[in-house]
Formats: structure tokens, sequence, C-alpha cells
């Protein structure tokens, strides 16, 4: 099934405008990256980078969320997704060359729309040009992941998932 595209939220914000919104299984998902189109900055110490979103995934952020960086979480979900309840979670690592927190934990990124964990990893992985970036992930039912991100704490939760995982290792 082919996500529907519905108009981005008005009013929109300058950097990084979003281009659509999807509804997935009760989450609104504004989406800054539609599959195919390109994403480009100047990272830390003026080095540029360029992101194409061309592996069958939309690139945004989920409404009404709060990641342990202060801001919305980060989503990857697939353009045509397959049925599934699982939700997939990135612990991402500040890169190798950050000047001062190289390889500790920076933020999560959510995976929907794949089958396994592996697929998760791996396209998270087609949009980094490095594989230091992905530190551990966690899988967890739908419903157990809405109750992590709209509760009272939004995103304190997901953010220690990173901390149990590597335990439970």
């Amino acid at each position: 099934m082919k996500l529907k595209l519905s108009p981005p939220p008005f009013p929109n914000r300058k950097e990084f405008p979003f281009t659509a919104t999807i509804r997935y299984k009760g989450l609104i998902i504004d989406i800054e990256n539609l599959n195919g189109s390109v994403r480009e900055g100047t990272g830390p110490g003026g080095k540029k980078w360029r992101t194409k979103f061309d592996h069958g995934a939309h690139y945004g952020e989920i409404r009404g969320s709060k990641g342990a960086d202060g801001d919305k979480l980060d989503i990857y979900i697939k353009d045509n997704p397959v049925e599934s309840n699982k939700v997939y979670i990135i612990h991402q690592n500040f890169p190798r060359n950050h000047p001062s927190k190289a390889g500790s934990w920076d933020e999560d990124k959510v995976i929907l729309g794949v089958g396994s964990p592996q697929e998760a990893i791996d396209l998270y992985l087609k949009h980094y040009d490095r594989k230091d970036f992905f530190r551990s992930l966690t899988v967890m039912p739908m419903a157990t992941f809405k109750k992590v991100i709209f509760d009272e704490v939004k995103g304190e939760k997901v953010a220690q998932l990173h901390i149990l995982n590597k335990l439970r290792q």
C-alpha cells in the first residue's frame, strides 16, 4: 500500500520546510524530504554535505513528539510500507570527527514500514556516508511506542532506550 501524501502544515517553517504530511497508524508525520529529493547543508568546520533520499523512504518528524535533543523525533517511513506492527529506533552517534562529542550518543531516528531489524539498519545506513553514526537499535510494538512518545515526559523514555539496549547486550 503506497502512502497517501497530504499538504504540509500551514504555516510552514523556513528552514527545511515540510513538503507533505502523512497519517500512518495514528501518527501524524510531517515530511521534510520526499523519496527522491535532495537535502544539502554545511556542517561543523564548513564541510558541505548532501543526502539524496532515493531509497524508497520519506524523511520527516513525528508531530507532537519530542526527542532527547529537544526536537521532534526524526523518522524514515517507507513510501510503500510493509504491514508491520514493529517500530525500529536507531540510536545515533555523533560522527567520529565531531570536535567534542565524537562517538557519543546524539539522537534517535525512527524507522517505519520495514520488515526486519536488518532492513531498518540498512535503510538508515544508506542515508549516511559512514557506519559510525549507527550506535544501536531498539525494536518495540507500535502501541508501546505511542505510549513512550506521547506520555507526560515526551521523549525522555525514548532517550533512555539506547542505554537499556546497551545493558541487554
